[in-house]
């Protein structure tokens, strides 16, 4: 099937919108600045520093494509989320997610530039939807299943279906690379000054406004990996500066958070990049890893403990590691409850003990686990497939001569992010919380597409 790849003269400008898909964005992010800041105690005038990012994306990037459109969405719901005290609050991200949907949904209906590919990590997306589906017909927990497949379905699967509009246009993807940057500066401005003014915890974890401090940890882990990752990409000097700064103050912050599975994550994503994907001289190589662990160590010693104390502590009193080894162990006590097909998707909180039930945990918190004992052996070895079919065709295009030396740096890049998001995943997240994972494999995918420029060849 003929793959379409957008022109930079089909660009759309934003002002050719849709008035109404207008109306929509600003109602939502009017929504968005009065609830958030009334939530959060910080008052409209404080939280209109949320709607920067979109005003610098619409005059960076003008060209509203649904693949941008709705992972714009889908970042901006987690720094709303975070920033609002309101992870739970899907009804903002309808009003910002649905309205930038609606928005790049007609644009490309009318340039009729959205094609679907058949290839095997798109057939398997598809049946790993059905198996989520088809599992609610025997779940135990069904309001929570249809919550739980419906977000996958709203955060995870449009995206990654959506951002394949992209095609092998290498120059959007990296603005899109920008895009995720630009985003990242709101968690951390707010973070900055509630440091600055309120001071560094000493014995918790920090966050702001009661945002969740894995989810929390995460962004943060994720703006350090991504500039890290763009300064092999970057032209000139003062950039590569702002991305090594920007990188390491937002480490500072994550060191701060004391969230270790984020933190072992990026550090693993890190480790595999500078070892095995990057094109470093080795003393290179040896120089960044020893400057990356001496500045954690000098934050986790001289600024915030508290990371420290919890990376060396396993005690009975250390809920959060108690938490896991229980969900874990009851995970393990029912693998033979239902090998096949499982218990059912939202089943899992189902094989809990009534302690286990009242701390409000529905998901084993490893992907593995999760999948298995609601899906059973069929969605395990529909999981497995898709990421094996996706690095199969990741490992041949870098191999290629076909392909050029951007797209090769772009394809590393986009492959170390598909291993953050699975080491995440291994401790924390669940069918709907991972939608990092599947943006990123939907990134990845879109990247083994050819270029314009590697068919000529």
């Amino acid at each position: 099937m003929p793959e379409t790849i957008p022109s930079k003269k089909a660009a759309l400008p934003i002002k050719e919108l849709p008035l109404k898909v207008f109306f929509l964005l600003i109602i939502a992010c009017g929504l968005l600045i009065v609830l958030v800041g009334s939530k959060a105690g910080y008052g409209a005038a404080a939280a209109a520093i949320l709607v920067i990012p979109s005003i610098v994306i619409s005059i960076y990037f003008p060209t509203v494509l649904l693949s941008s459109s709705v992972l714009g969405g889908t970042n901006f719901y987690r720094v709303f989320m975070s920033l609002g005290g309101l992870e739970s609050g899907y009804v903002l991200y309808s009003l910002l997610g649905f309205s930038a949907l609606i928005g790049g949904a007609i644009i490309l209906i009318k340039r009729k530039s959205f094609t679907f590919r058949l290839n095997t990590p798109n057939i398997l997306l598809i049946l790993i939807l059905a198996i989520a589906l088809l599992g609610l017909l025997h779940s135990k927990n069904i309001s929570y299943g249809i919550l739980k497949t419906g977000t996958f379905f709203v955060g995870s699967f449009i995206p990654y279906f959506a951002i394949q509009t992209l095609g092998g246009d290498l120059t959007r993807i990296k603005k899109l690379f920008i895009i995720g940057l630009i985003l990242m500066t709101v968690p951390f401005l707010f973070s900055s000054g509630t440091l600055l003014l309120g001071g560094i915890p000493k014995w918790e974890r920090f966050t702001t406004a009661g945002a969740g401090p894995i989810s929390f940890s995460r962004g943060f882990a994720l703006a350090v990996l991504l500039s890290f990752l763009l300064i092999e990409i970057a032209i000139k000097t003062w950039q590569k500066v702002l991305l090594i700064l920007f990188a390491l103050m937002n480490a500072a912050i994550m060191v701060i958070v004391a969230t270790r599975g984020p933190v072992i994550a990026l550090a693993l994503a890190l480790l595999i990049y500078i070892i095995f994907l990057s094109k470093l001289d080795l003393w290179k190589r040896v120089l960044i890893s020893v400057f990356l662990a001496l500045f954690t160590v000098a934050v986790a010693t001289k600024v915030s403990t508290f990371l420290l104390l919890r990376m060396t502590s396993l005690k009975g009193a250390e809920m959060s590691a108690m938490g896991r080894v229980m969900l874990w162990k009851a995970s393990l006590e029912h693998l033979l409850d239902a090998p096949f097909i499982g218990l059912g998707t939202g089943s899992f909180s189902s094989i809990l003990s009534s302690y286990g039930k009242s701390t409000g945990l529905v998901y084993p918190h490893n992907i593995w686990l999760e999948y298995y004992l609601e899906w059973g052996i069929i969605g395990i070895i529909l999981v497995l497939s898709f990421i094996v079919s996706l690095g199969i065709r990741s490992v041949r295009m870098l191999r290629s001569s076909l392909i050029s030396q951007e797209h090769n740096k772009l394809l590393r890049i986009a492959i170390t992010l598909v291993l953050f998001s699975l080491a995440n995943a291994q401790v924390s997240g669940s069918l709907a919380g991972n939608r990092f994972l599947y943006i990123s494999t939907g990134l990845l995918l879109t990247l083994t597409y050819k270029t314009p420029e590697s068919r000529k060849k």
